[in-house]
């Protein structure tokens, strides 16, 4: 089913998600029995918070009848997202239901491991996407972060926050704010360690052999500054810097000063953005900056990548044991789409752990996500703020992680990644801010992927692999935090 349902997103036949979901699954597995009966016709969604082991069932039972489950295959993580999917059949007259099929006004009771989870489902409608809070995996009342905050009050809800900080109040608490600006923020990474993994057998990316670390959001511009205000105060040659940064709505910096004592400055409600109008140099030299230990003008040449080569945009290599760099388009499209939950070589078609076209980011009005959710991604211009239509958003904020643990993998911002270029061209990932649902899913086409090397626009950006592989724990997964000033960990302990 699931190879059906990515062949008919990739063919862009005009079908919404979840109508390319009900085809799928009735040309495979409608029962012969009903064959007038489409199915699903109902899709649930949710997310199972706690650790939940190989085997783990989730059932949506009409009183003692299971009408619909889903078990979690091996490896699966601290987090894994399920899919009911329910039959809905519309009866004549009086005839007998027909078993593990529900009809309108019935509801679902949902199950883990035969335990109610003390959640009713209500079906209202042929057609409909329901989504459901995240489910503790015991049955307990929902605190998967084990702060004793249930987490349906929980402004968190993922890192333990007992005493529900949330300054500036914005409804997500601090534990959960992933950008740097305030005394304490940090800049989050994890260790993703599935060795050895099958690559997706739809596009041939994803098996990385060796265990490996990513940001878990993009790059911001408070970051991209403290850059600029190291390498580039004298003169800036390389052209680091983006006019656009300061002039256009969706751009985080401003630069003041003539050539010789520049300085930068991140505008206000941007420190927390993903930093854009940065070309593939931009980052590549961004990395050597960090891997160097975040000197001065001398440190942005070398180190993650050779930029001393000939034709740099297209012939620069990436060192893959340098510490801070670039991922490579197999380690991003793991982190973003390998879901181990769903079983060994399981990949999802958006990096939410979902296959469903997720929900389009509404922006407050200081860039925050108005509505977070765990299907929720800035694209299709839906994040409207600062006087543009569609915007970046602030970094971490929808809601939606993969089933790796990584934030923003799809929309807000492009990424670019440190691929080899095909054709002069190199690859960013993950769709941005403006891109329809083809530019976020895992078979993206080249269209989606490949970019100009020199390209500055507000749609991509960037982020990197804090680690090299080889000094990955033997955690499966491991979060590292680092202080504002700190945020790389490097420096100042390089000599």
């Amino acid at each position: 089913m699931y190879s059906m349902i990515k062949m008919t997103a990739r063919a862009r036949i005009g079908l919404s998600p979840l109508v390319a979901l009900s085809v799928a699954s009735l040309v495979l597995v409608a029962p012969a029995a009903h064959p007038a009966i489409p199915e699903p016709d109902v899709v649930i969604i949710g997310e199972l918070i706690g650790a939940a082991p190989a085997g783990t069932l989730v059932e949506g039972r009409r009183g003692s009848e299971p009408i619909a489950s889903f078990r979690l295959g091996d490896g699966a993580g601290p987090r894994g997202s399920f899919v009911l999917r329910v039959r809905l059949e519309t009866p004549q007259d009086d005839e007998p239901r027909t078993p593990g099929t529900v009809r309108l006004t019935d509801s679902l009771e949902l199950f883990v491991n035969d335990l109610s989870v003390g959640q009713s489902v209500p079906v209202t409608m042929r057609g409909d996407l329901i989504r459901v809070p995240g489910i503790a995996v015991d049955g307990s009342f929902f605190d998967g972060d084990g702060d004793f905050v249930p987490d349906s009050i929980d402004n968190c809800g993922r890192v333990s926050n007992p005493d529900q900080q949330d300054d500036p109040p914005n409804g997500i608490g601090d534990a959960c704010e992933l950008s740097i600006l305030r005394p304490l923020e940090r800049t989050l990474s994890e260790i993703v360690e599935f060795v050895g993994n099958p690559a997706d057998g739809e596009t041939g990316f994803g098996n990385v052999d060796h265990p490996y670390s990513l940001m878990l959001v993009e790059v911001t511009n408070a970051q991209y500054a403290e850059f600029l205000s190291a390498v580039a105060t004298q003169s800036d040659s390389d052209g680091l810097y983006n006019i656009q940064m300061g002039t256009d709505p969706r751009g985080g910096i401003i630069r003041n000063g003539a050539v010789g004592s520049r300085s930068y400055i991140v505008k206000p409600s941007m420190g927390d953005k993903p930093v854009n109008f940065v070309s593939w140099l931009d980052a590549a030299r961004f990395s050597n900056w960090v891997a160097n230990g975040q000197g001065g003008p001398s440190t942005t040449e070398q180190g993650a990548f050779d930029l001393t080569v000939a034709q740099p945009a297209a012939a620069a290599p990436s060192n893959p044991t340098s510490e801070w760099r670039l991922p490579s388009e197999n380690e991003w499209y793991k982190f973003a789409y390998y879901n181990p939950a769903r079983g060994e070589g399981s990949y999802d078609l958006y990096p939410t752990g979902f296959d469903i076209e997720p929900l389009s980011a509404v922006a407050t009005p200081l860039g925050d996500v108005e509505t977070p959710g765990i299907d929720v991604v800035n694209y299709a211009s839906g994040a409207s703020w600062n006087g543009a239509v569609g915007n970046v958003t602030t970094v971490g904020a929808t809601g939606a992680f993969s089933a790796l643990g990584g934030a923003d993998l799809g929309g807000n911002v492009a990424e670019w990644l440190g691929a080899p270029a095909e054709e002069g061209m190199r690859v960013a990932r993950g769709g941005s801010w403006e891109s329809d649902r083809f530019g976020l899913e895992s078979i993206a086409l080249d269209e989606d992927r490949l970019l100009d090397p020199l390209y500055e626009g507000p749609d991509v950006g960037f982020r990197l692999v804090p680690e090299p592989g080889s000094t990955a724990s033997g955690a499966a997964v491991l979060l590292t935090l680092a202080l504002l000033h700190g945020w790389a960990g490097r420096s100042g302990e390089r000599n």
